[in-house]
């Protein structure tokens, strides 16, 4: 994915980010970040409005259930993704190398 479009999604579902570290014989290690993204059902109408506008969709044409499945057609992110992914965002990276 595209990294301004993973960062207007950033801007737009809020996740959290937070820091993976190592427990164990393995304290202190940090593996990078990883974000949370927010189940698609679970939005607010402000977010999922927010996002048909992103997207040019007449929100108004479609059920909640029916918009939700479009976002996930156009590549919403959703569940954890980790910095090692490749669909990460750049300005969410513990390593920004």
């Amino acid at each position: 994915m595209d990294n301004d479009f993973l960062e207007e999604m950033l801007e737009i579902l809020n996740p959290y980010v937070g820091t993976e570290e190592g427990s164990g014989s393995n304290e202190g290690a940090v593996y990078g970040n990883y974000i949370e993204w927010p189940d698609l059902e679970t939005l607010e109408d402000d977010q999922l409005n927010q996002l048909a506008a992103y997207f040019d969709i007449d929100s108004d044409k479609y059920s909640e259930d029916e918009l939700v499945d479009l976002l996930r057609e156009k590549g919403v992110p959703e569940g954890t993704s980790y910095e090692y992914d490749a669909d990460f965002p750049d300005s969410a990276k513990y390593y920004n190398c």
